[in-house]
Parts: structure tokens; sequence; C-alpha cells
């Protein structure tokens, strides 16, 4: 199980970013913990307000939000009760069991994965702190669930490559998140490093530039020796700015 941890200044936006996926049809939430209400009940201001009100019992401190997404490995299909533990031992493990939390489950990417969001003010206005948060707490907690659960562990995760997920859709822009559908692709192909390597219908849904020359600009754009990944039309007409790999985070779960 690889934990990944962002920490911010908006409640609200990390609740929009996956509510946003919930209206899709990307994501559900499968768990809210220290809510009065069962997840489908809730309405949107009743997630929002139950995390802003304890923000609000600290104001000086504005980094008041946690954004946590667990990501497993493809060949793990857990059933819903089985992530609701998992969510629920992590958040313990990251010292953030007293507060309260929504869980999402995502369908968007090709592996399995979780979004949890809560805040770090408690009900008596301290904070819990995000010191070390990402590098120590959270890499105990998942080290502990990944034992208790028998989950493939985040070291493992290279020797664990297994793409069976589901079957790839055509990257169209405009319609769905430009980066993640790339990703999903890329993901699914990493370990290919040209075009040509590519099959014919993974060069439908994507093309990569070649390393660049140093100095080549591209619209404006001067940069040195790099791989440059862009969406193209089957007529090699181009859609989107190019992205530079940096950008993505291809699982190797």
């Amino acid at each position: 199980m690889v934990a990944k941890i962002k920490t911010g200044r908006s409640i609200s936006g990390a609740i929009n970013y996956n509510e946003h996926k919930v209206r899709l049809g990307k994501a559900e939430l499968i768990l809210a913990q220290g809510y009065l209400k069962d997840p489908v009940n809730l309405t949107f201001s009743e997630k929002l307000q139950r995390l802003t009100d304890l923000a609000k019992r600290n104001e000086r401190t504005r980094v008041n939000t946690l954004h946590v997404s667990l990501n497993f490995a493809v060949s793990e299909n857990l059933e819903v009760n089985t992530l609701q533990q998992i969510a629920d031992d992590y958040m313990e493990g990251l010292g953030f069991g007293k507060q309260p939390y929504l869980v999402y489950q995502h369908f968007d990417a090709g592996h399995p994965h979780l979004h949890v969001v809560t805040t770090n003010i408690e009900p008596d206005g301290r904070r819990i702190s995000f010191h070390l948060l990402a590098n120590r707490t959270s890499e105990a907690a998942r080290k502990q669930v990944e034992l208790t659960y028998g989950l493939v562990k985040a070291e493992d995760r290279g020797r664990q490559q297994k793409f069976i997920g589901k079957p790839l859709e055509q990257v169209t822009y405009g319609k769905s998140e430009l980066k993640r559908a790339m990703t999903n692709v890329l993901t699914r192909w990493s370990g290919l490093t040209s075009l040509p390597a590519f099959p014919n219908s993974m060069r439908s849904l994507i093309s990569i530039i070649l390393p660049l020359t140093a100095g080549l600009r591209i619209r404006g754009c001067m940069k040195k020796t790099a791989w440059f990944i862009g969406l193209w039309m089957k007529k090699a007409i181009r859609l989107a700015c190019p992205l530079r790999p940096a950008a993505f985070t291809v699982s190797r779960l």
C-alpha cells in the first residue's frame, strides 16, 4: 500500500475535489467517521460544516486540512468493509483516530485507492502537528496496515506490477481529466520508452515526443534536453500543451 499525504488550507477544496468525482460517478463516499448520519444521508453542507466547525476553533492555524490517498495493488480487490477498516486503522496510527473524517473510494485509476479528508484541529482548539507526519508517522501506520491485512508492501510494488485493470479508454481532450487519463495509459505501458514500441492501439490514445535537443522551442517554451508528453490526434494535430514526465506519478503497484 502506498500512502500519500497532502496538507493544505482549504477543507472545502479537498471535499469538493472528491464530491466532484462522486457526481461524475468516479467515486463514492464509503465512510463518514465521527458524523451523526450515515454517508448516504449526509448533505454536502453537513460534510463540510463538521470539519470547518473544528477549524474555526483555531483560526491562527492556516494549514488545517489533511488529504490522504491510500493506494493498493491492482490485484487487491478489497471489499468495502475491509477498506473501511483499513482507513480506520491507518487514521488511528496516524494520530487522527478521534478526528471526524470522510473516506471516498475512487474508481478513476488503474488501481484501487481511497481518499481521506479531515482537519488537524481538535475539539478543544489544539492543533495536531503535521511535522514529520508523512515521513515518520505515516510510514509506521502504513507498514502496520500492510501487516495486519496482508497487503502488498510499498517497497515491493515494482515486483508486484500486474496491470489487470479495467480496459483503457480513449483519451479525449475536454471530456476527461487530461493528466489522470494520460497517467492511466502510461501506467499500463510505463516500461516502454519510444513510440514505435507502443502497440498500434495505444498510439491512437497518446504519442510520445522523443527526447528534444537542447534549446528547442515549443510554443515559446525553452527547454533543455527533456522528455515531453503530449496528447495528439491521429493526424498529429496537438490539442494540449506538452506535459513534462515529472508531472506524472506512474503507479508501479
